[in-house]
């Protein structure tokens, strides 16, 4: 059975996602790390990093990354 079946209304996501996949650089307490997105909506991002850079839920981070065909980069905290 899909997870997405046993979820509330309330906590399946809003928006749905596009698979992408580019290099993120994710800055949390001063420590930069390389990251790789693999979907992107316009509520969030799915990124993978190293089992290293595992954080407490609710911690902010600071990412910066260029959509692929962008020469922009777009930062979010």
């Amino acid at each position: 059975m899909s997870g997405e079946r046993r979820r509330t209304d309330h906590e399946r996501r809003r928006s749905r996602r596009t698979a992408a996949t580019f290099a993120v650089k994710n800055a949390t307490s001063g420590q930069i790390q390389l990251c790789q997105a693999e979907d992107i909506c316009p509520g969030g991002i799915t990124i993978k990093r190293t089992m290293e850079a595992s954080y407490k839920p609710r911690t902010q981070v600071a990412l910066a990354f260029s959509l692929p065909g962008s020469p922009a980069e777009i930062s979010a905290e």
